[in-house]
């Protein structure tokens, strides 16, 4: 069979063609594989014990990598700062893990959704003041008019 490159439709993925081309034997290999039930044997099995260490170490590596690679986006693309800023207290909590020093007890502990509604509920409040004045001027001008039509 051979390969089936990424073409005009999928032009955002023309960058994976080389390398699925070049693994595309391993890949077929390794699809039939998972699709064979009875081949499956040598696959993992959960044998009911979680290493919650090695678990947490892993998630705190792979957030701290990320957070690294936010600070190495050229400012022009987006506002790493802000992004550190939406997901707050976690790179203060990453910091204070990789430092070994105690979580501050100075962190806000609210929520991004917590954070989104009060924006939100804020706003709301705004457009009804707005509606509310619009709709005192609307109902002076009707006055006005009526008031300029009969008197």
């Amino acid at each position: 069979m051979v390969f089936p490159s990424f073409g005009e439709k999928e032009a955002y993925m023309g960058f994976m063609n080389e390398f699925l081309e070049h693994n595309w034997n391993t890949m077929r290999g390794f699809l039939q594989s998972v699709a064979n039930p009875e081949s499956s044997g040598h696959m993992a099995t959960y044998d009911g014990y979680v290493d919650l260490a090695l678990e947490l170490a892993t998630l705190h590596l792979l957030l701290c990598d990320i957070f690294s690679s936010l600070d190495q986006v050229p400012p022009t693309c987006l506002s790493p700062r802000a992004t550190q800023k939406e997901l707050e207290p976690l790179p203060t909590i990453l910091t204070a893990i990789k430092e070994g020093t105690p979580v501050p007890v100075s962190v806000s502990l609210i929520s991004t959704t917590e954070r989104r509604l009060t924006a939100a509920e804020g706003n709301r409040k705004k457009d009804l003041e707005r509606l509310k004045s619009s709709e005192e001027k609307n109902q002076e001008l009707v006055r006005a008019r009526t008031w300029g039509t009969h008197g």
